[in-house]
């Protein structure tokens, strides 16, 4: 019945889904209840190694590979090396051990150097935003109990920002520092849904994140942050080549404290076209080339309305705004001018 086709169609996404195999098909047995269900499934190579070449007119051209070293089996350690090699360079070298049935323990260690323009057109500098980066994660996941894909773990992240850029002016002129480095603890949760990575006709992604950042170590006066960031979009099917899809992007930071001189990591921005290509947690806003500095409440939505006239082409309508404030009450009444 539908609900048994339902139950085996979760059974083969589960077994997919551990990447473990090449392919997993299954076959039913017998001419009468009970009938015997056999899943095949073919072994995939335990390790991986591969790289690429993109370029785009803002960055340039740069090199990706990865490596990873035992991170197709079901069970056990698991390592696994991602870097991207150009004008902005990122590594992520990522350890996992894999309980089986209990949650999984993960160690990240990430670097990254980004340098880059904000659409400002400055001509007396190379770049408007320069900053390196690095951060180090141990976290539990694989909590299997929930449809949810929560991430629960500790934090060490630093900052340095470039004091000759444009980017750097905007955080000295708002009191902000310029190079930090806090130690948290984080909880975050998805859920995706949609049933196309570009072009989703139905479906929702849901992501959220908590971070509070209790000690600085280069700020023996520091008192606590929580930061907070909530992101909803959904594809809505109006017909069979229409698509309604809103985007809402919220995020906050809270002082439990006095408002220390906060950096990077603790201030909102929009503008771009590409979530967290400028820095981690900015949100995009298709109306802005420019990247503005927020205040600490801020809320962004888009709607978007998508027409598929033909196979492979697609028109959209844009809407959007922007509401930012430093306090609570005055949150609904200020937008980004």
């Amino acid at each position: 019945g539908p609900q048994d086709k339902q139950a085996l169609g979760d059974a083969m996404c589960r077994l997919q889904a551990t990447g473990a195999f090449e392919s997993v098909t299954y076959s039913v047995y017998g001419d009468s209840e009970p009938y015997r269900l056999v899943f095949h499934c073919e072994p995939a190579p335990v390790n991986h190694f591969g790289f690429g070449l993109r370029a785009d007119s803002e960055e340039g051209a740069a090199l990706i590979f990865t490596l990873g070293l035992g991170t197709r089996r079901l069970a056990g350690s698991k390592l696994d090396f991602t870097a991207r090699i150009g004008q902005n360079s990122k590594g992520i070298l990522h350890y996992a051990l894999d309980l089986s049935d209990l949650p999984t323990l993960n160690l990240t260690v990430t670097g990254a150097r980004y340098r880059g323009n904000l659409g400002s057109g400055n001509d007396n500098l190379k770049y408007d935003v320069a900053y390196t980066t690095h951060r180090e994660d141990f976290f539990l996941s694989g909590m299997n109990w929930t449809r949810l894909d929560l991430r629960v773990g500790f934090t060490h992240k630093a900052f340095f920002l470039d004091p000759n850029t444009v980017f750097a002016k905007q955080m000295t002129d708002a009191g902000n520092t310029l190079s930090d480095n806090y130690l948290g603890t984080y909880l975050q949760g998805g859920l995706y849904t949609f049933d196309a990575p570009y072009f989703p006709k139905r479906g929702i992604s849901l992501a959220a994140r908590a971070d509070y950042d209790f000690v600085s170590p280069s700020q023996p006066a520091f008192t606590p942050v929580l930061s907070s960031r909530l992101d909803f979009k959904a594809a809505i099917p109006l017909g069979a080549k229409v698509t309604f899809l809103p985007d809402v992007r919220l995020r906050s930071v809270l002082h439990v404290g006095d408002k220390a001189h906060d950096g990077l990591i603790h201030t909102n921005f929009a503008g771009g076209r590409l979530a967290g290509r400028y820095v981690e947690d900015q949100v995009p806003f298709f109306g802005f080339d420019h990247v503005y500095m927020l205040g600490d409440l801020a809320a962004n939505g888009t709607a978007e309305l998508r027409v598929n006239p033909f196979k492979n082409i697609y028109f959209s309508a844009l809407g959007g705004v922007i509401i930012t404030d430093d306090k609570p009450l005055g949150f609904l009444g200020h937008r980004l001018p």
